[in-house]
């Protein structure tokens, strides 16, 4: 699921089949002030950690899809930045980036 798509960055959030994860992915491929950026990074929030995101969000109902969620809220986390965001609520997600 697509949850932002604009400037050269583009972020979607799906949920692991295997164990329940959350993971995002983005893919940043823009020129700035400083340079090109072209890069692609992953988080991933353990099936564990997925609750306390959801909390964190102010998901009224255990039920809810998380990606609907995450959709619904994105602007909470995505202009802290995802993964400042997950730290700023104690959590500390897997992280890989590469450039491309």
């Amino acid at each position: 699921m697509t949850l932002q798509d604009r400037d050269g960055h583009h972020v979607a959030v799906s949920m692991r089949a295997d164990d329940g994860a959350l993971v995002i992915r983005g893919d940043v491929h823009r020129t700035s002030p400083w340079g090109v950026e072209n890069y692609e990074y992953s988080i991933v929030v353990s099936p564990g950690d997925v609750p306390r995101v959801l909390s964190a969000l102010g998901a009224p109902d255990e039920g809810m899809d998380p990606l609907d969620v995450m959709l619904a809220h994105r602007s909470d986390f995505l202009l802290a930045g995802e993964r400042a965001w997950l730290r700023s609520i104690g959590i500390e997600p897997e992280f890989s980036s590469s450039e491309v």
